[in-house]
């Protein structure tokens, strides 16, 4: 498995590292909050180092939106995508895009600092 998270300037970071599947990032996300009632100021979902999703069907994507916006509650219903690559960041914009659609608050960055310091801040 390639995907790892842990806990960074309030924000819970989810990042995934070559090949994984999509239950990899679900367990990894769930493993994070061993009690139903943790949670943090937002979530960093990062793919910078991902080599999954040009392969990746888009319903993946749209299943993950669905998959985060049903457990927003845990991160405040903030989200900020990081991607570098023009592929991934793409991706991230969509995925983003059908995530604002319920009712999460999202945006999506190029790099990890950006991404910790617009959660940290709180801002829209």
């Amino acid at each position: 498995m390639s995907v790892h998270a842990h806990y960074s300037s309030a924000a819970l970071v989810i990042r995934m590292v070559g090949q994984y599947s999509t239950s990899d990032v679900r367990s990894a996300f769930l493993g994070a909050f061993p009690h139903a009632t943790a949670s943090s100021r937002g979530l960093v979902f990062d793919v910078t180092e991902s080599d999954a999703l040009a392969s990746r069907p888009t319903q993946d994507l749209r299943d993950m939106a669905y998959f985060l916006a049903s457990h927003g509650t845990r991160f405040s219903g903030r989200l900020a995508l990081v991607a570098q690559r023009a592929l991934e960041y793409g991706l991230m914009r969509m995925t983003g895009s059908e995530a604002e659609h319920l009712g999460m608050v999202v945006h999506v960055f190029r790099n990890v600092t950006d991404a910790k310091a617009w959660i940290v801040s709180g801002g829209a």
